[in-house]
C-alpha cells in the first residue's frame, strides 16, 4: 500500500485515489479513510450502506465563507488603521508646523501666538503659566538672601542670552546698595534667574517683576542717575518680555529704552580726547566709566536688531548713526587698550578695518556682531549679487567666520559662545543667498550647501559629546530655522530633478533630522507646547 501521507489505495478496485480533506460524511464521522468512490465508497459498502455517499464538500470549501468573512473584517480594520495613521500623520505635520512656526516670525502660527500671548501671563512654554505663590503674597515675605544669590548665579550662567556681561553677582557695580536704579537691576536679574530655573522658583517671577518695575519707576521719577543702571534694568525687562512672548510689552519697552539711549548719545560714545565740545548729556561720562556705557549700548543694540530681524519691527537706530566702538573685555579695558577709530558697525563692511575680525573679541562683542551681520544679510538679500552692499556683506561674513576659533577650547571642551557665533555667521550666509537659492542659482546653492554641512558638523559634535545643549543661547534657533528652510528647498529641488538621486535625498532628510533634534534640545518646552497645541483646532488662513 502506498505510504504517501496524501493518498491511500482505494478499497474498491477502480475507485479514485483518496485525497486529503475529501471524504464522505459517514467516513468523516467515523474518522476512517475514504476512497471517495461513487456512488458509494468502499467503507460504506463494507458497512452495508448501499445508498449514495453524501459528500458535503472539502474542508477548504467549507472554510471559504469563514475566510471571506475574516478577509472583510481585516479589510475594515486595515482601512480604520490607515485612516487613524493618516490622522496621526496630519497631527504630526501640524505639530511640526507649529513647532517651527512659532519661531518663524513671518508664519501665521506666530501671528496667532502673538495675539494670544501679547498681554497675558501665559506664553509658549507650559511652565510659563506662572502660579502665584500664597506664601509670598499673603505674608508679605521677602525671598531670603540665599535664594536671591542663587537666582543671580543662574542669571549669570545665561547672561549671554540677554547680552549682559558680569563676572559674579558680588561684582555687580555697587554705587549705592539702596539706590532705586541699582535695586531695579538686581531684581531684574533675579527675575531672569527665575525664568531660567524651571520649578518652584518660577512662582517668584511676579514678585521680582513687580519689584523691578517699581524701583525703575521710582528711579526715573526721583533721580535718573546713574543712567547706566536704568538702561540695564529696562533692557533686561524687555528681554524678559520677549522670552515670555509678551510682545506688546516687549515692543513698548524696547522702543522706549532704545529711543532714550539714542537721545542721550549712547550711539556715539568715544574717549574724552575725541569728544566734540558743547555736547550736553544728562549723565557724567568719563573714560573710567566709558566701558560700562559702551556695554549697555550694545545690549540695547542687540534688542533693536533682534526685534528688527526676528519680529519685523522698525529699526530705530540705523547703522550710519552708530559711532560707538565695539565692546571690549574687562582685561583690555584695564590695560587701557581702546580702539575707537574705524571700529563700529559700518566698519564691519570695510576691508581696511579689523572690525570684522573676531579675534580677541568679548562674548558681548561676538553676539552684537552676529546680530548686526544677520540683520544686514536679511535686509539686502533681495539686492543684486553684483551690488556693492551685497559683495561687502558677503566678504564681511566670510572674514568674520574665518577669524572665529573652533568650538573646542584648549582642553577640548566645547565653548557655547563659539558655537553660537559660528552658527550665526553661517546662518547669515544662508540668509544672504536665500533669494538666489529660490531662483535655483547653482553657485548660491553650492555655497549654502557648504554652510549647511558646517552647521550639521557643529550639531554632530554637540550630539557626540553629549553636551548640555540647553546652555546654548536659545536665539541660536533662528539660524537653525534658516537651515531647515534651505534643506526643505533642497529636497524639493532633488524631487523635481529629471533623475531622482534617492541617496542624496535621504542624506538631506537625515540632516533635517539633525537640525530638528538640536532645536528640540534647546527648546524642549516649545516641543511639549507644540504637541499639546497639535491636538487643538488651528485657525484657517
Amino acid at each position: 500500500m502506498d505510504s504517501s501521507p496524501t493518498s491511500d489505495a482505494p478499497l474498491v478496485r477502480g475507485a479514485r485515489p483518496i485525497r486529503r480533506g475529501v471524504a464522505c460524511a459517514n467516513c468523516r464521522k467515523k474518522k476512517v479513510a475514504c476512497d471517495t468512490s461513487k456512488p458509494a465508497c468502499g467503507t460504506c459498502i463494507r458497512m452495508g450502506i448501499d445508498s449514495e455517499c453524501n459528500y458535503p464538500g472539502s474542508k477548504r470549501t467549507q472554510r471559504l465563507p469563514y475566510y471571506e468573512r475574516t478577509l472583510r473584517r481585516l479589510q475594515v480594520e486595515v482601512e480604520a488603521a490607515e485612516a487613524s495613521n493618516a490622522r496621526w500623520k496630519q497631527l504630526a505635520e501640524q505639530q511640526e508646523e507649529w513647532f517651527w512656526g512659532v519661531w518663524d516670525f513671518s508664519s501665521p502660527y506666530f501671528q496667532t501666538i502673538r495675539l494670544r500671548n501679547a498681554t497675558v501671563d501665559g506664553s509658549l512654554e507650559p511652565r510659563n503659566r506662572i502660579p502665584y505663590s500664597v506664601d509670598w503674597h499673603l505674608t508679605n515675605g521677602e525671598p531670603s538672601t540665599e535664594i536671591c544669590n542663587f537666582l543671580l548665579l543662574v542669571a549669570q550662567k545665561h547672561a549671554f542670552d540677554f547680552s549682559a556681561e558680569f563676572d559674579t553677582p558680588s561684582r555687580i557695580p555697587l554705587i549705592d546698595p539702596y539706590a532705586n536704579s541699582h535695586l531695579a537691576v538686581v531684581n531684574a536679574l533675579c527675575l531672569l534667574g527665575c525664568y531660567y530655573n524651571p520649578g518652584s522658583l518660577n512662582s517668584l517671577e511676579p514678585l521680582f517683576l513687580r519689584r523691578a518695575q517699581h524701583y525703575l519707576a521710582k528711579a526715573l521719577a526721583e533721580n535718573p542717575l546713574p543712567l547706566v543702571d536704568i538702561l540695564k534694568a529696562s533692557a533686561m525687562l524687555a528681554y524678559y518680555s520677549f522670552f515670555r512672548v509678551r510682545l506688546v510689552e516687549a515692543y513698548s519697552t524696547t522702543s522706549t529704552v532704545i529711543t532714550f539711549a539714542k537721545n542721550n548719545g549712547l550711539c556715539d560714545l568715544c574717549p574724552e580726547k575725541y569728544r566734540p565740545s558743547g555736547v550736553k548729556r544728562i549723565f557724567r561720562l568719563s573714560d573710567s566709566n566709558l566701558g560700562e556705557y559702551i556695554d549697555v549700548w550694545w545690549q540695547i543694540f542687540s534688542l533693536d536688531r533682534g526685534a528688527r530681524t526676528f519680529c519685523q519691527q522698525p529699526m530705530l537706530v540705523p547703522d550710519e548713526m552708530i559711532r560707538t566702538p565695539w565692546p571690549q573685555s574687562r582685561e583690555e579695558r584695564a590695560r587701557g587698550e581702546f580702539s575707537y577709530i574705524d571700529n563700529t558697525v559700518l566698519s564691519l563692511y570695510s576691508s581696511r578695518s579689523s572690525a570684522s575680525s573676531a579675534s580677541g573679541n568679548s562674548p558681548l562683542a561676538l553676539r552684537a556682531k552676529c546680530l548686526a551681520l544677520y540683520e544686514r544679510a536679511t535686509r539686502i538679500s533681495t539686492k543684486s549679487t553684483k551690488s556693492a552692499e551685497f559683495i561687502d556683506t558677503n566678504h564681511a561674513i566670510m572674514r568674520f567666520y574665518s577669524s572665529l576659533p573652533g568650538i573646542f577650547d584648549s582642553v577640548g571642551i566645547i565653548n557655547p559662545v563659539f558655537v553660537f557665533a559660528r552658527t550665526y555667521a553661517l546662518g547669515a550666509l544662508l540668509r544672504l543667498y536665500e533669494d538666489q537659492v529660490k531662483q535655483r542659482d547653482r553657485e548660491a546653492r553650492r555655497m549654502c550647501s557648504a554652510a549647511v554641512n558646517s552647521i550639521i558638523d557643529i550639531i554632530t559634535d554637540l550630539r557626540l559629546r553629549y553636551i548640555d545643549v540647553t546652555d546654548i543661547s536659545r536665539v541660536i534657533g533662528i539660524p537653525w530655522l534658516q537651515t531647515k528652510k534651505f534643506l526643505g528647498q533642497e529636497v524639493k529641488f532633488l524631487d523635481e530633478a529629471p533623475v531622482r538621486d534617492q541617496i542624496k535625498i535621504e542624506r538631506v532628510r537625515i540632516q533635517q533630522g539633525e537640525v530638528e533634534w538640536a532645536f528640540q534640545q534647546v527648546h524642549n518646552q516649545l516641543n511639549h507646547y507644540a504637541k499639546r497645541m497639535s491636538s487643538r483646532p488651528h485657525p484657517r488662513y
